[in-house]
């Protein structure tokens, strides 16, 4: 390596370090640790200058992509999306249960860094996704699972139970918990590979060559797609703040002459989209970057856009306290059916105080080990 290279990797190591302290000191989240799980992950992209190809080392502040739906960009994206859309009064409602200062993005991507804290948080882990075979519809899949997986719990369950939280008699601190869980495994459900098949995690265990970097298909789709969809956006950010502002604006604009994304409550309809957009995305074999980028584009553009928007239908609803649809309410009622009551396993509270019964419940950190492994990713 050049004197040259290494003072700039050197330079901009301490700059990354720099962003984190500055996240850690304005966000003032009260577990310090989940703050560490920011780390600096060196990837080479190819980049075109002058029309020849010029290999160039990026530093990116990423979260370990293991099951992390579209990464920070898309999920603030889809908050961003959300709050472009929701009325002055619904905004407002919002703001009781956050620190001043901080939108819907801001807390858009706080259930992934929870990851960083397995002790406190691992039982949550399982809640980012669901797991279903081919060929399974989800209450297929439900009914096949042994009492134990079912006891995990998953990303439609988790849904249910945030806005559970969020509508009962809790204290504020775990309501604003319930929100931001809620904005997450929203973004989460419209990830067609967080459906994805139990056999391959998702994707993550099937590996990928992406410009010459050994990935896996699950990253893929939670960010290289957008940043190559739009790497010439991604080049010019600095000086043209390419952010989850500019590309919501993109969106909302894009998709403004189309109907708007029906079922706005139905948590189940979100996965069977999801479900339905799984097959042709697990088709990457002999296709350049470029082309399987163009074939999902489009999809991934329309997915964090129904996102956003049927976010923001969620949470005006929640904030005029209007209890869960029929729809949602049978649909619960339909999940107890074969799991029990979803509040005796789902659990949006740290480890520490949860009580005896709910840790017997709960899934152990050490289960999910691989899963919040960062280490894996390099």
């Amino acid at each position: 390596m050049t004197n040259s290279k290494a003072l700039v990797l050197f330079f901009l190591f301490y700059f990354c370090c720099g962003q984190i302290i500055f996240a850690i000191l304005k966000n003032g989240h009260d577990d310090f640790k989940s703050h560490l799980l920011f780390f600096v992950e060196f990837r080479v992209i190819q980049v075109s200058a002058e029309g020849m190809k010029k290999k160039f080392f990026i530093i990116a502040i990423l979260l370990p992509q293991i099951t992390w739906a579209w990464g920070m960009l898309g999920h603030r994206t889809i908050a961003s999306v959300a709050e472009k859309l929701l009325a002055p009064s619904v905004k407002i409602e919002l703001r009781k249960y956050f620190p001043a200062g901080e939108n819907l993005a801001d807390s858009a991507y706080w259930a992934d860094s929870l990851k960083a804290n397995p002790a406190l948080w691992g039982h949550t882990t399982s809640y980012h996704f669901e797991q279903i075979p081919d060929g399974k519809t989800y209450f297929q899949s439900l009914k096949i699972q042994s009492a134990e997986e079912r006891k995990k719990g998953g990303t439609v369950e988790a849904l249910i139970e945030a806005q559970n939280v969020f509508l009962s008699a809790t204290p504020a601190a775990e309501k604003t918990n319930a929100l931001k869980f809620l904005i997450h495994f929203v973004g989460d459900i419209h990830q067609p590979l967080h459906s994805g098949r139990p056999e391959d995690n998702g994707g993550n265990k099937i590996p990928v060559n992406w410009h010459g970097t050994q990935t896996n298909l699950h990253s893929v789709w939670d960010t290289l797609l957008i940043n190559e969809a739009y790497n010439e956006a991604m080049q010019i950010r600095e000086s043209k703040s390419f952010t989850d502002e500019t590309y919501a604006e993109f969106l909302i604009e894009k998709f403004s002459n189309s109907s708007s994304p029906q079922n706005k409550d139905d948590f189940e309809a979100w996965l069977k989209e999801s479900m339905a957009l799984r097959k042709d995305a697990y088709v990457y074999k002999d296709e350049s970057e470029k082309q399987y980028t163009q074939r999902f584009t489009h999809v991934v553009d329309a997915q964090i856009y129904k996102a956003g928007v049927r976010l923001a239908a969620v949470l005006t609803r929640l904030t005029k306290g209007q209890t869960p649809t029929a729809t949602q309410m049978n649909l619960q009622t339909a999940i107890e059916k074969i799991t029990g009551p979803l509040k005796s396993f789902i659990s949006l509270r740290p480890r520490a105080q949860l009580t005896s019964e709910e840790k017997t419940l709960a899934p152990d950190s050490s289960e999910n080990a691989e899963l919040c492994n960062p280490l894996l990713l390099l």
